[in-house]
C-alpha cells in the first residue's frame, strides 16, 4: 500500500472512530450532583438508589443534537465508503466527494452549535445558595476533530498529491495492422534526401564559404547523415561511414 492510500486510510479510520464515539457512546454534558448526563439522544437522571430515568431533550439543544447525531453518522458512512474505495486502489467519484464535503461541514457546524452555542444551562442554583454546574465533556471537540479528519481524508483521496505512486490511469493502445507500403515510402524518402544533397553540389559545398554559410551547411550535412543512417537501418541496409 502506497503512502497516499495509507494516509487516506488512517485519516478515515480516525474520523470514523471519533464520530461514532462522540455520537453514540460519550455523554456531552454531565452533572455530578444530582447525577445527570446528557448526550445527543437523551438526558438521563439517576437518583441515589441507582434508579435512572431518561427523557428527550427539547428546545434548540434538542434540535441541533439530533442534527449532529444523524449528520455525523451519515458522514461516517460516506468516509468509510470513499476512504475504503481509495485505500483499495480505486478512484473516487468527484461528485460523491463534494457531497461528503457538504455533509462534513454540516457536521462541524451542528456539533459546534450543539456543544458551544445552544448547550444546556451550564449551572443551576439550589435554594439560591448552592450552585451546581454542568461539565462539558470531550465529545463536542471529538466530533469537530472527526469532521475535520473526514474532510481531510476525502481531500487526499481525491487529490493524492505528487508521490511516486500517483493515481493509476489505464492506457489503451490501439494495435494497428502492418502497413505493406511503409517500406516503399521510407525508401522514397531516403532517396529524396540523398538526391537533394547530390544533385546540387554547388549549393552543398561546405568549404570555401563565409563562416555563417559554412556552419549552416555543416548542420544540414549532419542532419542528412542522421536521416539517411536511420532510414537505411530501418530498411535493413548498413550505412557507410564515408561516401
Amino acid at each position: 500500500m502506497g503512502s497516499d492510500r495509507l494516509r487516506v486510510l488512517v485519516l478515515a479510520l480516525a474520523s470514523i472512530a471519533m464520530l461514532v464515539l462522540s455520537a453514540l457512546v460519550l455523554d456531552w454534558f454531565r452533572m455530578s450532583l444530582p447525577n445527570v448526563a446528557i448526550d445527543l439522544r437523551e438526558a438521563r437522571f439517576c437518583d441515589a438508589d441507582g434508579t435512572c430515568q431518561s427523557f428527550h431533550t427539547g428546545g434548540s439543544y434538542g434540535f441541533f443534537a439530533a442534527v449532529s447525531l444523524w449528520s455525523s453518522l451519515i458522514f461516517a458512512g460516506l468516509v468509510a465508503y470513499l476512504g475504503g474505495t481509495r485505500a483499495l486502489g480505486g478512484t473516487l467519484n468527484e461528485r460523491f466527494v463534494r457531497i461528503g464535503y457538504l455533509v462534513g461541514v454540516a457536521v462541524f457546524l451542528a456539533a459546534f452549535a450543539t456543544g458551544y452555542l445552544f448547550n444546556p444551562e451550564l449551572s443551576i442554583k439550589i435554594a439560591g445558595i448552592i450552585e451546581i454546574s454542568f461539565e462539558r465533556s470531550l465529545a463536542p471537540s471529538l466530533m469537530l476533530l472527526g469532521a475535520l479528519f473526514g474532510i481531510a481524508a476525502l481531500y487526499y483521496g481525491l487529490n493524492p498529491g505528487s508521490s511516486a505512486e500517483g493515481t493509476y490511469v489505464p492506457v489503451v493502445v490501439e494495435q494497428r495492422k502492418p502497413d505493406p507500403d511503409s517500406g516503399l515510402r521510407l525508401r522514397v524518402s531516403a532517396e529524396g534526401v540523398a538526391k537533394s544533397r547530390t544533385t546540387t553540389p554547388d549549393r552543398s559545398r561546405i568549404t570555401g564559404q563565409v563562416e555563417p554559410i559554412t556552419k549552416a551547411r555543416l548542420v544540414l550535412a549532419r542532419a542528412s547523415q542522421i536521416v539517411l543512417r536511420n532510414g537505411l537501418s530501418l530498411l535493413g541496409i548498413g550505412a557507410p561511414d564515408r561516401m
